[in-house]
């Protein structure tokens, strides 16, 4: 399913955001998480996924809209991931659409929000994206064999914060590790190599 959405895809413009899925505030960044197609999003799309694959792999959202047309996606993970698309369920990590499995990266309001995290991370809006986050991982955790975060550092903390809420081990994610932007240097090998030692490990 990876493969065909991303071979049917390979011109993109960028995405101006919706207006009113704009966030400029903290008390934005709290009150997009009730909007209609937020919630809609995840309790319609995110909570019904069929996964394909027995590896679950989760990157970081982007700024850039799709996230297919920014650098870090498209010179970064999904170059790093190029050899495990087939093998692997890729989902990305966002405020406020919580957990979005690749394929709808290009759809409504996916492709359509514009909410900075290190901008506007108050207390309550990460306690209703660590609840969303849990609910997904409660019922999603059990059907992957693997599973790999390859988040930046606040993601990767919010993610783990969450595992304990949940009373999963954070020994059950495998994490990647590099230094500054994805697309870097050569932090795609360093991200590839890495993952391919995780998939073929026992």
């Amino acid at each position: 399913m990876l493969l065909e959405f991303l071979d049917g895809r390979r011109q993109y413009a960028r995405v101006l955001p919706s207006k009113d899925l704009v966030v400029s505030s903290n008390e934005e960044g709290v009150r997009i998480w009730d909007h209609k197609d937020v919630k809609g999003f995840f309790v319609n799309k995110a909570m019904t996924w069929k996964p394909s694959a027995e590896n679950a792999v989760f990157i970081p959202c982007a700024w850039a809209k799709p996230y297919l047309i920014s650098s870090s996606h498209r010179q970064g993970y999904l170059q790093a991931l190029q050899p495990f698309l087939d093998r692997i369920d890729l989902f990305v990590v966002s405020e406020p659409m919580t957990i979005v499995p690749y394929c709808y990266s290009d759809e409504y309001p996916i492709a359509y929000y514009d909410f900075n995290p290190y901008n506007f991370d108050s207390d309550s809006a990460r306690a209703i994206f660590m609840d969303r986050v849990g609910t997904w991982i409660q019922k999603y955790h059990p059907r992957y064999k693997k599973r790999i975060l390859i988040l930046t550092w606040q993601y990767r903390e919010k993610f783990l914060q969450t595992l304990s809420r949940v009373q999963i081990p954070h020994t059950e994610y495998l994490i990647v590790s590099f230094q500054g932007s994805p697309e870097n240097g050569q932090n795609p090998t360093a991200i590839r190599d890495q993952v391919q030692s995780l998939l073929t490990s026992g």
